[in-house]
């Protein structure tokens, strides 16, 4: 799988500040684990209570670091080390683009008609998602005498998909959460059973519960639906009094209706909306436009000059 570009990021240092990380609760309760930069300690194997560690809340775990403080808490430690390595370009899928069309045509002494259809589909190189686009188009004409022809033109086009990624900076976007803010920490492979035992539905597992997402997560539940129809059209009649002048009348009409959802699930927590008590949203958006438009075309008569 090869990308045109993927971000380079420092794989050497984990979440933290000042050398310094203990996960808690992953909302600050530990050393640093909550809203996190990428300041923590390097990773050199030694035991630092993690995400994953086992909760024992009978028995205290001491951890010293490099400055000499300490911390005590209830989550065993576990050797710290960057196993998260490369997490975007494994998140990422190879995509895929098809395309299909068909085409009907017909003429004779007084008419023309054409009719058309395609249908593209991209899945994208985040999981779950996609976008598909189907057009029509229906184009005739008919001469009614030699000087009078009416014509017309019909297109239709809908994009739909049940999902589409948020590309904007913030806690809602993929590469955000991977290596804007994320460390190597933790593993994107053990993020694909994304909801904690006993909590699904609910409770969303991740390496800080504070700020970031799970990617999976992200693209499992938090789902963006995109539904846009477009329709355009027009007709025309034309009179030729010669072969220098003629008349014609045109009108047009361009409409379209939009229909955006998005439903954010428990756990989730983006700016703005940080309860984590999830919610769902939506845009709908109509437009018609008309146009009508008369004119004549005159051809200047060219000739010869002595």
């Amino acid at each position: 799988m090869a990308f045109l570009a993927i971000p380079k990021v420092q794989d050497e240092y984990g979440p933290g500040d000042h050398g310094i990380y203990a996960f808690a609760d992953g909302k600050g309760g530990g050393l640093n684990d909550g809203d996190y930069d990428i300041w923590g300690p390097k990773f050199e194997g030694q035991l630092i209570p993690q995400y994953d560690g086992l909760y024992t809340p009978g028995t205290s775990y001491t951890t010293t670091y490099a400055n000499g403080s300490t911390y005590t808490g209830n989550i065993k430690p576990t050797p710290y080390v960057a196993r998260g390595k490369d997490n975007l370009k494994r998140f990422l899928q190879t995509g895929l683009l098809s395309n299909n069309s068909i085409a009907l045509s017909a003429s004779g002494e007084k008419y023309d008609l054409r009719f058309s259809a395609s249908h593209s589909y991209q899945k994208g190189i985040v999981p779950n998602t996609s976008l598909n686009i189907t057009n029509f188009n229906l184009t005739g004409g008919y001469n009614i005498s030699k000087k009078l022809r009416v014509s017309a033109n019909m297109a239709f086009s809908r994009q739909y998909t049940p999902n589409v990624p948020d590309v904007t900076y913030g806690p809602n976007s993929i590469i955000y959460n991977i290596i804007a803010w994320g460390g190597a920490d933790w593993n994107i492979a053990d993020m694909r059973n994304y909801w904690q035992p006993g909590k699904e539905g609910v409770q969303s597992i991740y390496a800080e519960y504070q700020r970031y997402h799970n990617p999976y997560f992200m693209s499992y539940e938090w789902l963006r639906g995109h539904y846009k129809n477009d329709l355009t059209g027009n007709a025309a009649i034309s009179y030729k009094f010669n072969n220098y002048l003629s008349l014609q009348a045109r009108t047009a009409i361009s409409t379209y209706d939009l229909f955006q959802s998005e439903k954010l699930p428990f756990s989730a927590h983006p700016y703005g909306r940080e309860a984590g008590e999830g919610d769902y949203r939506e845009d709908k958006r109509k437009l018609v436009r008309e146009q009508y438009r008369y004119s004549f075309v005159i051809r200047p008569l060219c000739g010869s000059q002595n």
